[in-house]
C-alpha cells in the first residue's frame, strides 16, 4: 500500500507523509515539502512531505517549507557550529549564539536548518520574536516565548492561561504562591494579583526578571531548552536586560539562547567564553548560481543571464530568489534540454534595478482586489489573522480566499494553522515593507485607523493586552485622541511592571500627540498628568535634572489653567528633585508651596508626601525640632488613608516606612528615646 510505499523512502530517524496525511494533519506538526516522488505501482508521482516536530504555532519558514525551500546554499559551516554548540549544551555546558547580517541574508533560514537538525532531539525549541514597534513593548519577545512554553493561544481566555500557567509552574516545580502574580501579570491576565505584592518597584522588577530566568533554568533540568530572539534589533530595554540576566546564569545548565539580529544592533552583555558570534556573509558568484540552477531546475545557466541574476542580486539570498521569480512571471527566462537562457523578447522588459522595485513588479503583477488585501495586510503588520483581514476588506469570503490564494501562490505571502484560524505571513520583513511604503499616505492613515477599530471590536474583552499595539495603528492614523488614549495605558502598564526608561518614552509620544491635538483645557490638563507621571518615572531612574525640567514645564501648564491642584503636585515634583540633589535651599521653596496649594484639596496623599519631603529638607539642614511636625503630620495622614504599604512615585521605599524611621532618628537626637 501507499504508506509502506512511502515509508521505504523514508531515511532512519525520520517520518514521510503523503500530500492527504499532510492536509489532515497540518498545523498540529511542522513538514518540508521533499517534492513529488515515484512510488511503484503508481502512475503519477505523488507528493511526499517530512514531518519535522510537533507544533503550536509555526514561523514563515516552516510554513514556507511545506511549499518547499529554496536550496540551502553556502552555510554549513555556520550550522555545523550551531551543532556543536549544541552538543556541548546537552553535557551542561550553555551556550550562546549571536546570529548577525543585514536584511535577506539568511538568519531565519539558518534557524530553520538548525531546528531541524534537532528533529530526532529529546530537547524545547522555543521562538520569540521582535515586531517593528515592539521596542516599545516591555518584554514582547520573552512573553512570546513564555505563551509558546505554557502552550498558550491568542485567542484562550484568562481562566485557561491561569490553569496553564498553573500547570506549567506545577511541572517545573516552581513555587506557585511567589511567582504566578508575576506570571499573569506578563500574560495581561485581568486580577493577576501583581498589584496586591506588597514590594519596591525595584524588588518587583527583579522579581520579574527572575521567574523568566527561572522558567528557563527548571526546564532545562528536565531536557535541553533552545530559545531563540529573532530580529533583537526591535528589541525593547526591558527584554535585553532579561536575556542579559539569563545569558549570566546558563554556564552551568543545558540552555542554549539563539539571537539573530542587523549589525546595527549592539547587545549589552559583553564577551562570554561561551557566547558566540556567527555573522553571515553574502554568497559568493558561485554560491549564488547554485542557488539559481536549484530554483530553475536546471543544470546550466546561460552566461548572460548569470551575469544579470549576480549584478542586480549582490549575493543577497533573498534577492536572488525574488530576482528568479520576477524573471520566470516576465516570461523572459526560456528553459531547453535542462539548460535555461534569456528571451530573445528581453530587451525589449524592463528589468528593475532595485529589489524593491523587483518585489514591486510582482505586485503590480497582481489583480488588483489581490493587491488591496496584500496592501491591507501590510498595515496590520509582517503577520495578519483571517480575522482581521476579513474585518478590514470589503471582500466575501469567498473573493477573500481567492485573493489570499492568489497571493500565497505568488509566494508573497504564506499561510499558517488551519481555517478560519489562519494566520498570513509575509515571506520577508523586506516585502512587507515595500508593500507598506507603496500605499499613498492619506490612504494608509485611513487603513490603520480602521484596523484600529477593527481590533478594538474583535478583541472587545482583551483591548488592555494590546495597548501598545492600538497606541500604534491610531498614531499612524494620525487618530491623536485614541493615540494618547492607549498610549498613556500602555505607558501605565510599563510602570507597573518598574520599567521606568520605558514609561518615560511611551509618556514623551503622549505629549507628542497631545500637543497635536486642538488646544483645550482638558488637553491641557492632560499633558500635565503625563508629564506628572514622566517625573515619577524619571525618580525611578535617579534622573533628578529631568525631574526638574518637566515639573517646571507642568508648573507653567498648571499656571495657565489656574489649576489648584495640579501646580501644587508640580511644586512637589520640584521639592523631590532638589531634596534628592541635596538643594535644601530650593526643597523647602517649593515643599511649602506644594503644601499651600494642596491644603483643602482632594489631594491628601500628595500633601503627605510633600510633608515628608518638607521634614526630610530640615533634617538634611540640621533642623530637627522643625521636622517633627511635618513627619506627624504625613504618618498620621497615612494611617487614616490605610496606606502604609503604597509605594509612590517611583519610589524604591514606602513613604510611610521612610518617615517612621525619620521621625524616629530626629526623636533619638534629640534625646527624646
Amino acid at each position: 500500500n501507499i504508506a509502506s510505499r512511502i515509508e521505504s523512502l523514508a531515511l532512519p530517524g525520520s517520518t514521510y507523509v503523503g500530500e492527504d496525511t499532510f492536509k489532515l494533519s497540518e498545523g498540529f506538526f511542522r513538514f518540508e515539502s521533499l517534492g513529488e516522488k515515484n512510488l511503484k505501482g503508481k502512475n503519477k508521482p505523488i507528493k511526499i512531505y517530512q514531518a519535522i516536530a510537533p507544533s503550536t504555532s509555526r514561523t514563515r519558514f516552516d510554513v514556507s517549507a511545506e511549499r518547499g525551500l529554496a536550496p540551502f546554499v553556502g552555510r554549513e559551516r555556520e550550522l555545523e557550529l550551531l551543532i556543536e554548540g549544541f552538543e556541548r549544551v546537552k553535557e551542561g555546558r550553555g551556550q550562546a549564539f549571536s546570529i548577525v547580517s543585514e536584511a535577506g541574508i539568511g538568519k531565519s533560514r539558518l534557524l530553520y536548518e538548525f531546528r531541524k537538525k534537532l528533529s530526532s532531539e529529546n530537547a524545547v525549541f522555543l521562538e520569540g520574536r521582535c515586531l517593528s514597534y515592539s521596542n516599545r513593548v516591555a518584554y514582547h519577545p520573552i512573553i512570546d516565548i513564555m505563551k509558546a512554553n505554557l502552550d498558550i493561544r491568542d485567542d484562550d481566555k484568562d481562566s485557561i492561561i491561569r490553569n496553564k500557567a498553573k500547570k506549567g509552574l506545577d511541572l517545573l516545580e516552581i513555587d506557585e504562591a511567589s511567582t504566578l502574580p508575576y506570571l499573569l501579570e506578563l500574560l495581561s491576565v485581568k486580577d493577576s494579583g501583581f498589584d496586591k505584592v506588597q514590594m519596591s518597584p525595584d524588588a518587583k522588577k527583579d522579581r520579574i526578571m527572575e521567574v523568566i530566568k527561572l522558567f528557563t533554568l527548571k526546564g532545562a533540568k528536565i531536557r535541553p531548552v533552545i530559545t531563540a530572539y529573532e530580529d533583537l534589533h526591535w528589541a525593547d530595554k526591558s527584554s535585553e536586560e532579561v536575556l542579559k540576566q539569563i545569558l549570566e546564569s546558563i554556564p552551568g545548565s543545558r540552555v542554549m539562547m539563539i539571537f539573530t539580529y542587523r549589525p546595527e544592533f549592539v547587545h549589552t552583555w559583553g564577551g562570554r567564553s561561551y557566547h558566540n558570534q556567527v555573522n553571515l556573509n553574502r554568497l559568493s558568484n558561485r554560491e549564488c548560481l547554485t542557488m539559481v540552477k536549484n530554483l530553475l531546475h536546471a543544470e546550466n545557466i546561460d552566461r548572460e543571464l548569470e551575469d544579470l541574476i549576480l549584478e542586480k542580486t549582490e549575493g543577497v539570498p533573498f534577492y536572488v530568489e525574488e530576482m528568479v521569480k520576477s524573471l520566470t512571471d516576465l516570461k523572459v527566462i526560456k528553459k531547453a534540454q535542462n539548460s535555461c537562457f534569456l528571451a530573445n523578447e528581453f530587451k525589449d522588459v524592463t528589468i528593475p534595478s532595485t529589489i524593491q522595485g523587483v518585489i514591486m513588479a510582482r505586485v503590480d503583477s497582481l489583480p488588483e482586489s489581490a493587491k488591496e488585501v496584500l496592501q491591507a495586510g501590510s498595515v496590520v503588520e509582517r503577520e495578519f489573522t483571517y480575522e482581521l483581514i476579513h474585518k478590514v476588506t470589503d471582500h466575501s469570503e469567498k473573493d477573500l480566499l481567492s485573493c489570499l490564494s492568489v497571493l500565497k501562490d505568488s509566494e508573497l505571502i504564506y499561510e499558517r494553522g488551519i481555517f478560519p484560524d489562519s494566520t498570513y505571513i509575509f515571506k520577508h520583513a523586506l516585502t512587507r515593507d515595500v508593500v507598506y511604503d507603496s500605499i499613498l499616505t492619506n490612504k494608509r492613515k485611513s487603513m490603520h485607523e480602521t484596523i484600529g477599530r477593527a481590533i478594538e471590536s474583535l478583541y472587545s474583552d482583551r483591548v488592555d493586552q494590546k495597548p501598545e499595539l492600538l497606541a500604534h495603528h491610531y498614531s499612524l492614523a494620525e487618530n491623536w485622541e485614541e493615540a494618547v488614549h492607549y498610549g498613556r495605558l500602555a505607558a501605565e502598564k510599563a510602570y507597573r511592571y518598574s520599567q521606568f526608561q520605558e514609561a518615560v518614552t511611551l509618556y514623551e509620544m503622549v505629549t507628542e500627540w497631545i500637543s497635536k491635538l486642538p488646544e483645550s483645557k482638558t488637553h491641557k490638563r492632560n499633558l500635565v498628568d503625563i508629564q506628572l507621571e514622566i517625573c515619577w518615572s524619571n525618580i525611578g531612574l535617579g534622573q533628578f535634572g529631568k525631574v526638574e525640567k518637566v515639573a517646571k514645564e507642568a508648573e507653567t501648564i498648571a499656571k495657565s489653567l489656574d489649576d489648584q491642584e495640579r501646580l501644587g503636585i508640580a511644586y512637589l515634583g520640584l521639592g523631590t528633585a532638589y531634596v534628592y540633589r541635596g538643594n535644601f535651599e530650593k526643597t523647602e521653596h517649593y515643599a511649602l508651596k506644594a503644601i499651600e496649594y494642596l491644603e483643602g484639596t482632594t489631594e491628601e496623599r500628595s500633601l503627605a508626601i510633600a510633608n515628608l519631603v518638607l521634614g526630610a529638607c530640615y533634617i538634611g539642614q540640621g533642623l530637627w525640632k522643625k521636622s517633627e511636625p511635618c513627619f506627624s503630620r504625613t504618618i498620621a495622614t497615612y494611617e487614616k488613608l490605610g496606606l502604609k504599604t503604597e509605594y509612590v512615585m517611583g519610589w524604591s521605599a514606602l513613604p510611610y516606612t521612610i518617615v517612621c524611621g525619620q521621625l524616629g532618628y530626629n526623636l533619638c537626637v534629640l534625646g527624646r528615646v
